[in-house]
């Protein structure tokens, strides 16, 4: 945990080379960016002095020079992070694009299959019904089935 005295430490440490115009993170609890308009040990005594024992510690630590530099850096590596991000996402669209359209062609070709074979499995029916096969299977088997009734002699509906 950190103690108020080792974050004062730390501020003034972090803030040495501040000067007035320069600008700041956290001057002021509400605000992110401002531009110093007096000393930073005259905010520093300040916290320390009329800022509540609870809040010290965290103020000081949130009072430091903004650096640009570092934020230009973040935000250009941010940026390139997104747009690999966005290249990736445009890959994985157009992979998921050609696996529907594959999709839609297997569909497309289950569903011919299916119509072959209703059509196949109609024309096999057909051709055990017919008069010859009929004969055939009254030689062979015996039962009363035939293309009205089933192998008990029920009429079929």
């Amino acid at each position: 945990m950190t103690t108020i005295h080792s974050a004062a430490a730390e501020c003034r440490e972090a803030c040495k080379d501040c000067k007035v115009g320069d600008v700041m993170q956290h001057i002021h609890h509400e605000q992110w960016l401002e531009v110093l308009i007096e000393p930073i040990e005259y905010r520093i005594v300040f916290i320390l002095v009329y800022k509540a024992t609870s809040e010290q510690a965290e103020r000081l630590l949130r009072l430091r020079p903004f650096n640009r530099e570092k934020a230009d850096a973040d935000w250009e590596k941010a940026d390139t992070d997104r747009r690999k991000a966005e290249a990736d996402w445009e890959i994985a669209f157009a992979d998921w694009e050609k696996a529907f359209a594959d999709w839609r062609k297997a569909d497309a070709d289950w569903e011919k299959a299916d119509e072959d074979w209703e059509k196949a499995n109609a024309d096999r029916k057909k051709a055990f019904a017919s008069p010859e096969m009929l004969k055939v299977h009254a030689a062979v088997c015996g039962c009363p089935w035939d293309a009205t009734h089933d192998i008990f002699g029920n009429r079929r509906a």
